[in-house]
C-alpha cells in the first residue's frame, strides 16, 4: 500500500518542531497528511513546524474543540484534530470530507475514523513516545511521492 516508509528520532521539542519544518517543505498544494499518536506525543509541535514551512505566522494551536482551524498564509491551511469526533455522522454534519478538494494543505490529528475516507495520496506520520521521552516518528507516503 505505501511506496515509501522512513523511520526516525527526535528527542526534543525543537526537533519535533524542525521535523515538521521539513515535512512542510515537501508538501505540495492539495496534499492531506495525517498525524496519528498518544496525547503528548508532539502532533500539534509537528503541525506547527509544518505551517511555519509555509509561511503560516498565526500561533498554531490544536482545534481539539472547534474540530477545525483554517490559517491563511501562501495558502489556506487547515488544521483538523478529530479526537472528540464520535461519529462518520458528525464528520459529515461539518462536510469534513469536502475539505480533500479544496486547494490547500490539509492537516488532521486523530485520523482513525475517516482512515477509510482519505484520499490515496495521503501522508501518513505516526509519533510514539519511548521510554526515554524520546519520539519514534514514522512516514509512510503512497506511491506518488516517491520522487520526492
Amino acid at each position: 500500500m505505501y511506496g515509501t516508509v522512513t523511520n526516525q528520532w527526535i528527542t526534543s521539542p525543537e526537533a519535533c518542531w524542525g521535523m515538521g519544518w521539513q515535512i512542510g517543505m515537501r508538501l505540495q498544494l492539495g496534499d492531506v497528511l495525517t498525524l496519528d499518536g498518544a496525547l503528548g506525543s508532539g502532533k500539534t509541535l509537528l503541525t506547527k513546524g509544518i505551517a511555519a514551512a509555509w509561511g503560516i505566522t498565526e500561533e498554531i494551536t490544536s482545534p481539539s474543540y472547534n474540530i477545525v482551524h483554517e490559517y491563511p498564509g501562501i495558502v489556506s491551511f487547515y488544521h483538523i484534530d478529530l479526537y472528540r469526533v464520535q461519529s462518520i455522522a458528525e464528520i459529515e454534519e461539518i462536510d469534513l470530507l469536502s475539505y480533500f478538494d479544496r486547494q490547500a494543505l490539509v492537516v488532521i490529528e486523530w485520523p482513525v475514523l475517516i482512515a477509510a475516507h482519505l484520499p490515496r495520496s495521503t501522508i501518513a506520520v505516526t509519533l510514539q513516545i519511548n521510554n526515554d521521552n524520546s519520539r519514534s516518528v514514522t512516514i509512510a507516503t503512497i506511491n506518488k511521492y516517491n520522487s520526492r
